[in-house]
């Protein structure tokens, strides 16, 4: 008891303003928390760990195979104040890649992730500020603990902004049924970094659950792609996003003007799942096209716990002597409890695939190129069929 008592006074101490003189509790729910008993502060956190074993076979290049850290993160959320006044820092202790191809290479980390405030006037207005997911790709903002592969896709590579810096308005209207966010941030995935420029990325995403209970939120409900909870009724949501990022006068060689849309759609019932998504961006300095999408279905063959899933995704870039570039997957997960302790495998073919045996080090990539903040092609080698087995575990708490 004493031991107890001394850990949450340091936390609270840490975390919580030191006028307040009554007294704290915690527990566990979906997270470890402590917070005064008039719960106007409260901190929760969490903790994300996935390794995992890789085998990449680079075509007429060379193979790996390798165990990593592809996750471990912590998690501290909360509310300060008052309950409206909500808060997120998200921090990467160890961070693997997607495609590992460059043997040796240690793994980055640590680096922060999120760090947002986020005030709600009424569910239908709320206000975030600080670093966070662009509210654009649907397949981004599901949370990495949440995916039903064992890592994001290819098309979500090419096209996703990732995390930048700036403000949002979003909320949920007629009881949920109706989503919407509008953001300003800066010039696309400048995560950790100032702006480079006096452009600014403008964008917006609307979502409509039609079916069912809103699972699929975009603010302060998990996105997630599974069927895990073995729906007694159907759901089903479709979601526009789009976003421009103007730059003018062009500054440096990296500067892109940029204008994206995607749109999505979801069902879950009685553990079947299915996910399409569509990608559209055009480069208006290079007057350059690139479209995009994924097709992803799973089925749970014994409920809430065995799970098979296959995805087919494709990049088709304008240009005439770019190359498109496709993903097909295959995937089983045992959902031991949920979430939070589960076991994947899949096994991807990379059909024009981008990767390069060694890339990846000071001057190289060891992932396609994101079009939509570094400008160009997304960079695939046609006839080059790469292949890929992983296997992970996956603890969350």
């Amino acid at each position: 008891m004493k031991q107890r008592a001394l850990f949450l006074g340091l936390f609270f101490a840490l975390f919580m303003t030191p006028a307040w003189a009554g007294t704290i509790n915690g527990g566990y729910a979906n997270g470890l928390y402590i917070q005064t008993d008039d719960e106007k502060y409260r901190l929760k956190f969490n903790f994300q760990l996935q390794p995992q074993y890789q085998f990449l076979s680079i075509d007429h290049q060379g193979d790996v195979s390798t165990f990593q850290l592809r996750r471990a993160k912590i998690f501290f959320s909360g509310h300060a104040f008052t309950k409206p006044l909500t808060y997120q820092f998200e921090f990467d202790l160890a961070s693997g890649r997607t495609f590992t191809v460059s043997p040796g290479r240690a793994d980055s980390g640590p680096s922060l992730q999120d760090a947002f405030l986020n005030y709600a006037f009424s569910d239908a207005l709320k206000v975030r500020v600080g670093q966070f997911k662009v509210y654009f790709s649907r397949e981004e903002l599901s949370y990495t603990s949440h995916l039903q592969f064992v890592d994001l896709s290819l098309t979500n590579e090419v096209f996703s902004f990732h995390r930048d810096i700036g403000v949002a308005l979003h909320g949920t209207l007629d009881d949920k049924k109706w989503e919407y966010a509008f953001y300003v941030m800066d010039d696309g995935s400048n995560r950790n970094a100032a702006n480079k420029n006096k452009a600014v990325l403008l964008g917006g995403r609307f979502l409509w659950n039609i079916l069912g209970e809103p699972a699929y939120a975009m603010g302060d409900i998990n996105y997630s792609e599974s069927d895990i909870s073995h729906s007694e009724t159907p759901q089903l949501a479709v979601a526009v996003a789009s976003n421009f990022n103007r730059v003018r006068p062009i500054q440096t060689a990296s500067d892109n003007s940029v204008s994206s849309a995607t749109s999505d759609v979801i069902y879950r019932y009685r553990g079947l799942s299915a996910l399409g998504i569509g990608y559209y961006t055009t480069n208006l300095n290079l007057d350059t096209q690139t479209f995009g999408y994924l097709g992803q279905v799973g089925y749970f063959l014994i409920p809430k716990h065995f799970e098979v899933a296959s995805r087919y995704a494709g990049v088709m870039p304008s240009g005439p002597s770019d190359s498109n570039g496709y993903e097909i997957g295959f995937d089983l997960n045992y959902y031991f409890y949920g979430h939070k302790l589960k076991l994947q495998a899949d096994y991807n073919i990379l059909i024009n695939s981008p990767l390069v045996y060694g890339a990846g080090g000071a001057a190289g990539v060891s992932l396609p190129n994101n079009i939509v903040t570094t400008g160009g092609a997304p960079g695939f080698n046609a006839g080059q069929d790469d292949h890929q087995a992983r296997l992970q575990l996956q603890l969350y708490l």
